[in-house]
């Protein structure tokens, strides 16, 4: 049965890692400085909604990382998810959100990643 939800258990904590339940299969989300940095100069010229893609991207192989694991989904295959299921472009917005918060305005986040603050 596909299904999808969000789980996150405990309050902010820089170590906490989402996981993003899409089309049924588990995704870990974490999106960090380093996907920050990644994000600004991948998404520079991007209509908005592949700004999102490149971000949601960025926080799902962050996570694999993050947890151990080789995996990485490409555009592609993030497209292919979402035309699935596509209610969980509303978790991956809540989880990038939540993971964006300590960093502050995301455009004076952008622009102290690109070196302009």
């Amino acid at each position: 049965m596909r299904g999808w939800s969000r789980n996150i258990s405990a309050p902010f904590n820089k170590n906490l890692m989402q996981t993003i339940k899409i089309n049924g299969e588990d995704f870990p989300f974490r999106f960090t400085y380093s996907c920050l940095k990644k994000y600004t100069k991948i998404a520079k010229g991007k209509d908005v909604l592949q700004e999102s893609e490149v971000a949601f991207i960025l926080g799902i192989n962050k996570g694999f990382e993050s947890s151990g694991s080789k995996r990485v989904i490409n555009a592609k295959e993030f497209e292919n998810l979402i035309d699935d299921d596509p209610k969980a472009l509303k978790l991956l917005t809540d989880a990038l959100t939540h993971d964006m918060e300590p960093f502050g305005d995301e455009e004076e986040s952008a622009q102290a990643a690109e070196g302009k603050k």
